[in-house]
């Protein structure tokens, strides 16, 4: 079975090569993750700017619902990453490695701010429903002074991920309009225009 999967894998990866597209799994946990993050800040900001009281518990329960969503696709990461590369081959060093840092501290942040609001909602004595259906366990017990912690770093970490999610976009354009590669291409699926870089 291991090693059906690893063939799995390696014909993936060559079909994304051979199309100058990434696989569809790399393509489907992105834009799933982009519009769940999305979502979720959305929920959030709009719970302060609204201040709704009747609607206030409901829209923070489809936020924690939305961010167990976002916790689940990064854990799908490493799994789908298998499947192909995310930075282009003719990618120079220092680019490559600004490329590779990018990537691993937006995969370390989608998964810190969920999990931090996780065990926030714990720390304050309550379980987190996922969509209604059911309830997580819990990673801590009922704590002020760690949930006032935690709440501090959630909404930090939150707004770090959102500047880092601004600089991801700034070099998939730049990309896309100063290189003129095929990044933005490989990430939508389509086939590169011709005379495009290889990915």
């Amino acid at each position: 079975m291991t090693q059906i999967t690893l063939l799995d894998s390696r014909l993936g990866t060559a079909r994304a090569h051979a199309t100058g597209v990434h696989s569809a799994g790399i393509r489907a946990v992105h834009w799933l993750s982009a519009g769940a993050v999305g979502l979720a800040f959305a929920l959030a900001v709009g719970r302060d700017l609204l201040d709704l009281p009747g609607l206030d518990r409901q829209i923070l329960g489809v936020h924690r619902s939305v961010g167990v969503l976002v916790l689940g696709l990064s854990a799908l990461r490493p799994v789908v990453r298998l499947t192909g590369r995310m930075v282009p081959a003719d990618t120079d060093g220092l680019l490559k490695l600004a490329a590779s840092a990018g990537h691993l501290a937006l995969y370390v942040l989608l998964f810190a701010v969920p999990l931090l609001g996780l065990t926030l909602t714990n720390a304050r004595g309550q379980a987190v429903s996922v969509f209604g259906l059911f309830d997580l366990p819990l990673l801590t017990g009922r704590d002020r002074d760690l949930a006032d912690m935690l709440e501090d770093w959630h909404g930090f970490l939150a707004w770090s991920l959102l500047a880092l999610i601004a600089a991801h976009v700034a070099a998939a354009l730049w990309h896309a309009f100063a290189r003129r590669d095929r990044v933005i291409h490989a990430m939508l699926g389509l086939r590169a225009p011709l005379g495009g870089r290889d990915q």
